[in-house]
């Protein structure tokens, strides 16, 4: 079975994104136990989440809201982090 892409999306997106949830920062993991499995509010959240060029950390499509945790690798990629938030 052929698997569909996210519109937007390139396979190696799709690819980083399926390696980053392999490995979750600690924050990360713990604000995933939090959000899986509808405990929020009922809202079914997406983990490390491909959206166009970018991979979001969490992502809610019912309500088209991501959530980013920002940490230590934020300091080093300043530029970049900026042009996203653009």
């Amino acid at each position: 079975m052929k698997s569909q892409r996210i519109r937007g999306t390139t396979p190696n997106i799709i690819a980083a994104a399926r390696q980053l949830r392999q490995q979750l920062t600690p924050a990360e993991r713990q604000l995933w136990q939090a959000l899986k499995n509808r405990q929020l509010k009922g809202w079914k959240f997406r983990c490390q989440h491909p959206i166009q060029s970018f991979v979001v950390d969490f992502y809610c499509p019912e309500h088209r809201l991501v959530v980013e945790l920002d940490g230590d690798i934020h300091t080093q990629q300043v530029e970049y982090d900026a042009a996203r938030t653009e």
